[in-house]
């Protein structure tokens, strides 16, 4: 038996069967576009065209193959298949946009006063071990 895909959770099965499940195309249009719909006329300008909405597709592949990010991790959009479709949640698209923002790079808390002084005498001590 294969394992379960890796964005069919509980979580989210739990969070449709209370009523809260979004097709793809309802997902869809909760994300904003970084496109534009073609001119409708000649003379139509960019800024007089409205912005075409994100494709259920995407949100499709969101969920089935996942977005690579910069330290080449995979993650899903959690979803479940219900009748032949997937569906998704509002909280499950929440956390999908949370595993996407940048990690704050692990930054070394200040050492306290004392610590300092503990670290500066055990070097000292491991260079006078070595004769320097």
């Amino acid at each position: 038996m294969s394992a379960p895909h890796p964005a069919i959770t509980a979580e989210v099965m739990r969070e449709i069967a209370a009523g809260s499940g979004l097709s793809c195309s309802q997902a869809a249009r909760l994300f904003p576009s970084y496109r534009r719909k073609a001119a409708d006329t000649p003379n139509q300008t960019l800024e007089d065209r409205s912005p075409a909405p994100c494709n259920p597709s995407t949100v499709f592949r969101w969920i089935t193959v996942g977005v690579v990010l910069d330290d080449d991790t995979r993650v899903f959009l959690e979803g479940a298949k219900l009748v032949g479709r997937w569906l998704t949640t509002p909280p499950a698209i929440e956390r999908f946009l949370m595993a996407q923002q940048p990690r704050a790079a692990a930054r070394e808390i200040p050492r306290t006063e004392g610590e300092r002084s503990r670290g500066a005498k055990r070097a000292d001590a491991e260079l006078q071990e070595l004769g320097i």
